[in-house]
C-alpha cells in the first residue's frame, strides 16, 4: 500500500478515470467537468489517494471554500466524491484518505467540514466525526401543466454570454446580494455558470441584467438550482424557458431563507407543497464535522455579538475528543470568548457539537444540554447555505 498522499500530476488522469468508473459508468458526464474546481491540476495536494500494485485503490478530495453569512466569513472543507475500488473495500483505505483530509483541514484551521451523502453511508462518516444535520433547504416540483402560470413581463431573455464581461459582472453583482453564499472568485463564476449540463439564462432590460436562472440537466445536478434578481425578471425567464421546453418538469431548489423564486412559486403555484431538499433528484443529506470547537466559535463571533442584543448569559463547552474548552459570555450586544479551563463546561462529543450548532437529523437523538439548554437553544442552530453550483 502506498499512501495516503497527494495525487501527482501524472496521476490526475487515472484518478478521474477511477472516480468515473464508480460514479459515471456509461455516462456522457465526467467527474472532472462536473467538479472542475476540485479535479484539476491546481488542487492536487487536496486530492488524497492510496495505491496498491501501482493502481488507484481509494481517493478522497477536500475542497477549500469560504462561507458567507450576513455576519460572518470563515473557511470550511467540502468532502466531495469519495471512492474505493470494489476489490479494496472494507480494508480501511477510504477512512485513511478521509482522515488525511481531516489533517489538512485541522492544520489549516478550517473550523468545519461539510459533505453530502445518503443515510446508509452515515456510519462511515460518523466514525470520523461527521454527523447528519437538519434539513438544509426545500424544493418544489413544476409540471408541464404549470408552465402556463408563468408570465412574460417585458424582459429580453438570452443565454449568458461568457465572453461578455459586462453581463458576467452584472450577474455576479446579483448573486452577491444573496445573504447566504459561498465565496466565488470571478474565475469560479465563469467556470460554474458554464459547467457541462448547465444552462445559465439572463433577463435584461435597457441593456442591463435584471435577473438570472441556472438550469441543470445532469445526473449530479438537476432542475432550477440557482436564481437571482427581481421577481419579474425571474418569472420572465421561467416563461421563456418553458415556452421553448414544454416537456420539462423540473424541480426548483430553494434555500431556507426566502428568495424571489420562492415568492413566484408561492404566487403562481399555491397548491404545490415544498418538500425537503434531501429527497430531491440528485439530493443528499448534509453532514458536518466540527474540526475545532475554538476555531468555530471564534469564526462566528459577530453572529454571537448580534445574538447578544437579545440574549444574555454564559455557557461553557468542552469537546470530548480534542479536550478544547471554551466559555462564551453574552451581554449588552457583545460576546466575550474565553478558552481557560473551567469545571462548568458541558462535555459533548464532536458529533453532538454538530447537532447543537447546526440542528439534528430527524432520526438522530438530540444531545442533553443540561444547565445551558435555554441559552444554547436561543443561539442555535446556526445557518449557512451552499448553493448547488458550489458543490462543484
Amino acid at each position: 500500500m502506498e499512501g495516503p498522499r497527494a495525487c501527482k500530476p501524472e496521476e490526475l488522469k487515472d484518478v478521474v478515470a477511477f472516480i468515473n468508473s464508480i460514479f459515471r459508468p456509461d455516462s456522457d458526464q465526467s467527474i472532472d467537468t462536473d467538479y472542475p474546481l476540485i479535479f484539476n491540476s491546481d488542487k492536487l495536494d487536496y486530492m488524497r489517494i492510496i495505491k496498491t500494485d501501482g493502481k488507484i485503490a481509494s481517493h478522497v478530495p477536500v475542497a477549500h471554500r469560504h462561507i458567507i453569512t450576513p455576519t460572518d466569513r470563515f473557511a470550511m472543507g467540502i468532502i466531495s466524491p469519495t471512492g474505493t475500488h470494489p476489490d479494496h473495500r472494507h480494508k480501511g483505505y477510504g477512512t485513511l484518505c478521509l482522515n488525511d483530509c481531516v489533517s489538512i483541514m485541522e492544520n489549516n484551521h478550517w473550523p468545519i467540514s461539510v459533505l453530502w451523502t445518503q443515510e446508509q453511508t452515515f456510519p462511515f462518516y460518523q466514525n470520523s466525526g461527521w454527523e447528519g444535520v437538519k434539513t438544509q433547504g426545500k424544493f418544489i416540483s413544476i409540471n408541464p401543466s404549470d408552465h402556463k402560470e408563468f408570465k412574460e413581463l417585458g424582459f429580453e431573455v438570452s443565454r449568458l454570454n461568457d465572453g461578455d464581461q459586462k453581463q458576467l459582472n452584472e450577474v455576479i453583482s446579483i448573486h452577491k446580494k444573496h445573504p447566504y453564499t459561498i465565496e466565488r472568485s470571478e474565475d469560479d463564476y465563469k467556470t460554474l455558470f458554464n459547467l457541462h449540463k448547465i444552462e445559465t439564462w439572463i433577463a435584461s432590460a435597457g441593456g442591463k441584467v435584471a435577473g438570472y436562472m441556472v438550469y441543470a440537466n445532469g445526473s449530479n445536478k438537476s432542475g432550477i438550482i440557482e436564481t437571482g434578481g427581481n421577481v419579474k425578471a425571474i418569472e420572465t425567464i421561467l416563461n421563456n424557458y418553458f415556452a421553448h421546453n414544454p416537456q420539462k418538469s423540473p424541480q426548483a431548489l430553494l434555500p431556507l431563507f426566502h428568495t424571489n423564486l420562492e415568492s413566484i412559486l408561492q404566487s403562481r403555484l399555491p397548491k404545490h407543497e415544498p418538500q425537503p431538499i434531501e429527497i430531491a433528484d440528485s439530493g443528499g443529506y448534509m453532514m458536518i464535522r466540527i474540526n475545532s470547537l475554538i476555531d468555530f466559535i471564534n469564526s462566528i463571533k459577530k453572529y454571537l455579538d448580534k445574538k447578544a442584543n437579545d440574549t444574555e448569559g454564559t455557557f461553557s463547552l468542552k469537546c470530548k475528543e480534542t479536550k478544547e474548552i471554551i466559555t462564551v459570555n453574552l451581554a449588552n450586544g457583545k460576546s466575550h470568548i474565553c478558552v481557560k479551563n473551567t469545571k462548568n463546561a458541558l462535555e459533548l462529543t464532536r458529533r453532538q457539537l454538530t447537532q447543537l450548532f447546526f440542528g439534528s437529523h430527524p432520526d438522530i437523538e438530540n444531545p442533553n444540554l443540561g444547565p445551558y439548554t435555554e441559552i444554547l437553544s436561543n443561539l442555535f442552530p446556526y445557518y449557512f447555505h451552499i448553493w448547488e453550483l458550489d458543490h462543484s
